[in-house]
């Protein structure tokens, strides 16, 4: 997952890093009263800062550009699970200060390469059905139990957790529906009166549903 490529991609440049976890309530501490004062003892004399699961700090952004506009030797990593949560709370703050990059499961491409595609060809319903989460895809005999604790442990929870959620079931509910529907054209209005709700709130958890990448929709193609 991102941690571990964010790993590998540290082991293998030349910088030490100081790492740093929004899942820690002893580094999320760190950030209640963060100064331009205070970063020089947090760093030390390491130029990388990793912050892994950084949406779980409040108010991130703000302690990242003020190290950013006056630590500009400095090289900053966060990573989160949570797009929407991400993107809400670093846009203002980091406004042309940052690149994003999203990590996605392995693809089809990626799996031949580290199999063969006669191989990759036989496991298509194990993919389709289960997906290509990497734990997934290393330990097949345990995809059905895996894929149930990604989802609980984080899709869930961090949409669970968002403001914008206020019936869990009913977004348990939308997504059973929407799995019997992969692939086929899909009405909102249907899927509002079969859940008995407005057509707008099945627009906006829908949006967020995509924002966590847990679906993506296909518009309609036309000439």
């Amino acid at each position: 997952g991102k941690t571990t490529v964010t790993r590998m991609t540290v082991d293998a440049s030349s910088e030490k890093a100081v790492w740093l976890s929004g899942d820690d309530d002893e580094d999320v501490r760190i950030f209640s009263t963060v100064t331009k004062s205070v970063w020089p003892q947090i760093l030390g004399p390491y130029k990388l800062l990793i912050i892994d699961e950084a949406q779980r700090i409040p108010d991130i952004g703000r302690a990242v550009k003020i190290l950013i506009d006056f630590f500009p030797d400095v090289q900053v990593i966060l990573t989160g699970s949570s797009s929407f949560r991400i993107a809400n709370i670093t846009e203002e703050p980091l406004t042309g200060r940052k690149y994003e990059y999203r990590l996605y499961p392995f693809s089809f491409l990626e799996l031949c390469g580290a199999a063969s595609l006669p191989d990759e060809r036989k496991a298509l319903q194990q993919r389709l059905l289960f997906g290509s989460y990497p734990e997934v895809v290393t330990k097949p005999d345990e995809a059905q139990s895996l894929l149930q604790l990604i989802a609980d442990s984080y899709l869930y929870r961090d949409l669970f957790e968002y403001e914008g959620i206020r019936r869990p079931k009913l977004l348990r509910d939308l997504l059973r529906l929407l799995a019997y529907q992969i692939g086929n054209e899909v009405s909102t209005a249907e899927l509002a009166s079969a859940l008995s709700v407005s057509r707008g709130t099945v627009d906006s958890y829908i949006s967020l549903l995509e924002q966590s990448f847990i679906i993506f929709t296909l518009n309609a193609y036309s000439t």
